[in-house]
């Protein structure tokens, strides 16, 4: 992993003291050694090591008799066939990679590529491809070769496309424009049809699809229409399933769109549903999943009906690799256990995530690697505390890196899980917004000392209190969208006692508008924002939509277009969709009960005040209630440091 000094010299500082103190004589652990080239009949020695992960968690819970254990494992690959399971039995135990050497645990199913042929047919192929294109049928029917999952905003996740590795390059269905492509999206010529389906509306499953039968109520919109004027659109047609990926209406919100049809005589492409916002002139999206298209290395396409995978390449197939992953579990999956400790492994080539952890405690993810994941890299759950992901690097995964959840929001009880001294970068390549690299939900998480760089949207998302989110460095994040911020948080006047201090967010292009370091949108409340450093920031330091009693004082801005966009949007027109989100939400927490009110009084204070329906009359002005959180009171500014930077606005 990259060291970045920063985050070496604040973690220093923040870990003083403790350099001298005497270590405790730790008592000896059972040990049991695992060889990729080992027996499983053999006694787990390092003479006799067992073969399988399986074996060696099977023999500590028959012979360890309450002791402590380690688990070595030698260098070398270990594929999973299923989830490599620990549960309460199986706490107090260690899982590392044997020092000095490499481990990589990995759910990929391998195919030699002296196995693949020339593709025959022909017609279908970009032009010059003929002679570059191999093919090999899957005859395995227990691969599973999943689907290019839809993605409408606001509708629930579907399971992603199998990961897909040619030698040590990670592939992406073929798409055109190429990834690589100095202009990788294309617009609509026109909008022929910009068809919508209110979210507010929303279901499971979109119109159009079989499964879907529409509420009473439901606003039903078409799907939209895209007019085109480029002639090789028209070879689309011929591809059955095809989709278009992109910004249709927010540049905030991606969306994936399965093309119904193509009609080359009118040059129309029609999508198969309704996207959520509905879809305008500035749209910008590109193919998918398109064998036509298929021009390079780094590309693939699988046809799913007929059980074969495509692959692009120069030179002949011998001595190359093609791997899909196929384990549709998480390589390992910690459940109901303590104090278990995976250390210095490399977690490859996963269907979905490679860790979880549920309901565990005391758990930590050390000093690993983890890549070329299809979701979400690492997951901790509401039910786990003082779970740890600290000083691994995460890299190349489908969705986001970390998700961590936890804590009660009753008691406010912290989950007390971490992100510590991470590098996390290149994540969201398969669902480009608000997969962050870390999502912080429930009370009492943290994110420090962590280098995250080179994501198109959002580096953490966080979703409730008492949060902690100190001594990172963000670097070229938000380099595909726009309104949204480095970190961001929004639409809550109950998520109190969140802390963002020193942080370094620097290099953050603005590649659409409003791009911004600390985005806290829509109202959002109570956030300490101290000594952060924000340098060459192509648009804005800080967003702050409308909250209240935010505190943010002693932060350094050099070279940032504008500090500050600080409005009262509450009361503004455009907003008041927004307001009964805002009221059911501070309804829903119990902001008044002994825990809250000890804690957040002026968020107590407002309960009984709420007014959604209030308007900016004289008579609201002269006499304002401002424990009605419409009014975004009580925040303070002071001892901004600015240099070559612009104000802002603040209003």
């Amino acid at each position: 992993m990259r060291k970045r000094l920063l985050p070496l010299l604040l973690a220093a500082a923040l870990m003083g003291g403790c350099a001298g103190e005497s270590v405790p004589e730790q008592p000896r652990r059972f040990e049991i050694y695992v060889s990729s080239d080992g027996d499983d009949s053999g006694d787990g020695s390092m003479e006799r090591p067992l073969r399988t992960l399986a074996a060696a968690r099977d023999k500590l819970r028959a012979e360890r008799n309450g002791k402590a254990a380690t688990v070595y494992l030698r260098g070398g690959t270990y594929s999973l066939e299923e989830s490599f399971v620990l549960s309460e039995a199986d706490s107090d135990t260690v899982y590392a990679a044997y020092p000095g050497e490499t481990v990589v645990l990995t759910g990929a199913t391998a195919f030699d590529g002296s196995l693949f042929h020339l593709a025959e047919n022909l017609d279908r192929l970009a032009e010059g491809a003929a002679g570059k294109v191999w093919a090999y049928s899957i005859e395995d029917d227990s691969i599973d070769l999943g689907a290019i999952p839809r993605e409408i905003p606001g509708q629930p996740a579907e399971p992603p496309a199998p990961t897909v590795m040619f030698d040590a390059t990670l592939c992406v269905p073929a798409r055109w424009p190429n990834a690589d492509a100095a202009e990788a999206f294309i617009r609509p010529a026109w909008i022929e049809r910009g068809g919508f389906s209110p979210s507010e509306n929303s279901n499971q499953y979109a119109p159009g699809t079989a499964e879907y039968v529409a509420p009473e109520d439901y606003i039903f919109q078409e799907s939209p229409i895209f007019g085109y004027d480029d002639e090789r659109i028209d070879r689309w047609a011929q591809e059955d399933d095809a989709f278009l990926y992109g910004y249709y209406y927010y540049d905030w919100s991606a969306a994936n769109l399965k093309i119904q049809s193509i009609d080359p005589e009118k040059n129309l492409i029609e999508a198969a549903y309704p996207h959520s916002y509905g879809a305008r002139e500035t749209a910008q999206f590109y193919g998918l999943n398109l064998l036509c298209e298929l021009d390079c290395e780094g590309e693939y396409y699988i046809d799913r009906a007929a059980r074969v995978i495509y692959v692009y390449s120069d030179a002949p197939m011998a001595g190359r690799t093609v791997r899909l992953a196929a384990l549709r579990a998480p390589l390992v999956a910690v459940a109901g256990a303590e104090n278990i400790r995976l250390e210095n492994l490399t977690f490859d080539m996963s269907y979905e995530s490679a860790v979880s952890f549920e309901n565990s405690s005391a758990c930590a993810l050390t000093g690993c690697t983890l890549k070329n994941i299809g979701t979400n890299a690492v997951t901790v759950d509401a039910g786990c505390t003082g779970v740890t992901i600290e000083n691994c690097t995460i890299f190349d995964t489908g969705h986001g890196g970390v998700v961590l959840d936890g804590g009660d929001f009753e008691t406010l009880r912290p989950g007390n899980n971490a992100v510590v001294g991470c590098e996390i970068y290149n994540t969201s390549r398969v669902v480009r917004t608000y997969t962050p690299a870390i999502t912080m939900n429930g009370v009492g998480q943290r994110a420090a000392g962590n280098y995250i760089h080179d994501l198109p949207h959002s580096a953490i998302l966080f979703w409730g209190n008492d949060m902690l989110i100190e001594c990172n460095e963000f670097e070229n994040i938000l380099y595909e969208t726009g309104d949204a911020g480095v970190i961001y948080s929004g639409r809550d006047w109950t998520f109190r006692g969140n802390v963002i201090r020193y942080n370094f967010i620097h290099d953050i292009p603005n590649v659409s508008s409003w791009t911004s370091g600390v985005y806290l949108d829509d109202a959002m409340s109570s956030a300490e924002i101290y000594g952060n450093l924000f340098v060459n920031m192509a648009d804005l330091s800080m967003m702050i939509g409308g909250g209240r009693d935010h505190r943010i004082y002693d932060n350094t801005h050099i070279n940032v277009r504008r500090v500050f966009a600080f409005d009262a949007r509450t009361f503004d027109e455009w907003f008041r969709h927004c307001l009964p989100t805002l009221a059911e939400r501070f309804e829903a927490k119990p902001v008044t009960n002994e825990f809250w009110a000890a804690k957040y009084p002026t968020l107590a204070a407002c309960a009984g005040h709420v007014d959604i329906a209030l308007t900016l009359t004289a008579s609201a002005l002269a006499e304002p209630d401002l424990n009605n959180p419409m009014y975004p009171a009580n925040n303070a500014i002071s001892g901004e440091r600015l240099i070559g930077s612009n104000r802002g606005t603040v209003h």
